[in-house]
């Protein structure tokens, strides 16, 4: 198994400008077994890693059907998993 992937102090502790609680941006994440871009909602900026919550709404297709999204809905992301929208 490779070893997870490097997170940089930067994306550990810097929260994006367009990453505001009710936002919406692209997010990173995993899906029938590999990693996939979706459509999310900010929901929280914590004070500890991963500091964004986001909870995801559409796959990259705008598919909001259950089934198309992951399981549970809401991830913690860090920065270097989101993108403006």
């Amino acid at each position: 198994m490779p070893p997870k992937p490097y997170v940089s102090v930067e994306d550990e502790f810097e929260v994006p400008p367009f990453a505001t609680v009710g936002a919406t941006l692209k997010c990173v994440g995993w899906h029938g077994g590999q990693h996939k871009l979706f459509t999310a909602t900010v929901v929280a900026i914590r004070d500890r890693f991963p500091r964004i919550v986001v909870h995801f709404v559409a796959d990259e297709n705008g598919s909001t059907h259950p089934l198309s999204l992951p399981d549970p809905r809401s991830a913690y992301v860090h920065a270097g998993m989101v993108a403006e929208a």
